[in-house]
């Protein structure tokens, strides 16, 4: 036994110093919350702001106190999207407002009339649209994963782990014990966003997954849409013809640039009445701000600034999976 393991033995044998021992971490890294104790030796307690002053010392965990805010982090997502398109690169016609769950079309011309090509060659585009015809969007259809489709999806996360976006937010996670590496980073992305689940509770058939429901969108019913939370995604339905453009419910604009859209759409002859999503962003930034605020508030409205424009993300989970986010 080390000499320092006898002389916590020693301690803990004497009432009249034991209580000394309630704010150490010594022999309590990774144990669960004590509320005996005035202090906590694990990874929540960088979130709850009650670890121990030598839990970094005694656990190797976080400096304490300095992890960034969820608007902290939003921002530094937003000032490292080297990618996002700039307004010369794209131009959006948002034309009229219409009122949540309206059904009329005040749009006669598309929404996005111009957009700079050569910008989705950029690695995480392209990387990013070879997946979106990897899925079937109608609700009760079991997805089957090729391996094809399954180099697919790891060229789209080395490319999108590579950024300094993705970086930031690994950083973040790291210090608030959310993650322990880069390794344990991208399984808890792929885990979130690729791995297939059933998207009725009453059903065992896997069909959908956190990246087709939110960035792709599904059928919810002959009729109507689930999901689709993504500008790409609109842009490239919209220039094939399969998604007409009927108006907007909601924007907001960061620094008098457009940077959030709540639209009214038909896609494939069934209508969303409001869907929301970041306009001109990078893959990687929605894949990040989206996780951010899925980790952060799980199940709950995520309210963050960017630039002094405030936002909200919404998400849920289904046994660790998204099955929805988006932003208003």
């Amino acid at each position: 036994m080390l000499l320092r393991d006898v002389i916590i033995v020693v301690l803990l044998a004497s009432p009249c110093v034991a209580f000394l021992l309630d704010n150490t971490c010594v022999g309590r890294c990774g144990a669960g919350n004590d509320r005996t104790k005035s202090c906590q030796c694990n990874s929540a307690c960088t979130r709850y702001h009650d670890c121990c002053d030598d839990y970094q010392h005694e656990c190797n965990g976080a400096p304490l106190h300095q992890c960034q805010t969820t608007s902290q982090v939003a921002q530094a997502l937003w000032d490292n999207d080297v990618n996002r398109l700039s307004q010369s690169q794209l131009t959006i016609n948002t034309q009229g407002h219409l009122s949540d769950h309206s059904n009329t079309d005040r749009a006669s011309q598309s929404l996005v009339t111009y957009i700079d090509k050569t910008a989705l060659t950029y690695p995480t585009y392209t990387t990013f649209v070879t997946l979106l015809d990897n899925y079937a969007p109608d609700k009760g259809s079991p997805e089957v994963v090729t391996s094809q489709e399954s180099s697919e999806v790891k060229d789209f996360m080395d490319a999108i782990l590579n950024t300094s976006v993705m970086q930031t937010l690994l950083a973040y996670l790291k210090c608030k014990g959310t993650v322990h590496s880069e390794t344990e980073f991208r399984q808890r992305l792929t885990q979130m966003w690729f791995d297939l689940y059933p998207r009725s509770s009453s059903s065992n058939v896997k069909d959908t997954s956190g990246f087709e429901h939110v960035m792709i969108g599904e059928y919810k019913t002959s009729s109507q849409v689930n999901g689709f939370h993504n500008w790409i995604s609109f842009y490239l339905k919209e220039a094939q013809g399969s998604l007409n453009y009927n108006g907007y419910v909601t924007r907001k604009y960061i620094n008098h640039s457009l940077a959030m859209l709540g639209a009214a759409f038909d896609w494939d002859n069934r209508h969303k009445s409001l869907g929301s999503f970041f306009v001109g962003v990078s893959p990687e930034f929605d894949m990040a701000i989206y996780s951010l605020c899925f980790l952060d508030y799980p199940g709950k409205s995520c309210p963050f600034t960017i630039d002094g424009t405030s936002l909200r993300i919404q998400s849920y989970s289904t046994s660790g999976h998204i099955s929805t986010a988006y932003v208003s």
